[in-house]
């Protein structure tokens, strides 16, 4: 199962195990931009997707402002809406970020302030980001706690390393859980 964002055109893995097998888990890495999806394919799914979902919610009398991340999946039938959820996706925002050239903290309040949509829209980079999730031991069905996460430093020096679901304890970094597994 693969899932696709809007503007930053990423797509995530949800499966555990590679060739898309295994259980879903909370997303084990995504990549960006997404061969064969161009601004016009984007405006595709934002004519399909989006703006009949902004419509709706207008026509109901409560409409939205914000961030509307809607997880997708594209196939010959054309594009499937998983979820919509008012947050940036993740894993999809960790492979998008170190893409982004706009200032996205200017161009959030303008989309979140009734009747003055945002106008800016986020420009990213024609480079690539890849995202790789570690999990701890026994994810997605359980996560272990406690384990001493060895060689970030070496990781440090290649690529971005970020975190979720890790501590420090006496000074080393530690795995901590993950409260959720999506499904």
């Amino acid at each position: 199962m693969r899932t696709w964002c809007r503007w930053h055109r990423t797509q995530e893995y949800k499966r555990i195990f590679d060739g898309d097998e295994g259980p879903n888990t909370g997303g084990m890495g995504s990549y960006s931009p997404v061969p064969g999806f161009g601004p016009a394919e984007v405006e595709e799914i934002v004519d399909a997707v989006h703006r009949p979902a902004l419509a709706a919610m207008a026509a109901r009398g409560v409409p939205f402002h914000g961030v509307l991340y809607a997880g997708l999946m594209v196939g010959p039938e054309g594009p499937k809406v998983l979820e919509f959820n008012t947050r940036f996706g993740d894993p999809e925002t960790q492979a998008v970020l170190p893409r982004l050239r706009s200032d996205l903290p200017r161009a959030l309040p303008g989309g979140a302030r009734a009747g003055r949509p945002g106008r800016r829209r986020g420009r990213v980079g024609e480079d690539w980001a890849v995202t790789l999730v570690l999990a701890s031991a026994g994810y997605p069905e359980s996560s272990s706690k406690g384990d001493v996460i060895h060689g970030l430093a070496t990781a440090a020096e290649l690529a971005e390393v970020t975190h979720a679901g890790t501590a420090e304890r006496d000074g080393e970094v530690v795995t901590a859980g993950w409260p959720r597994a999506q499904t």
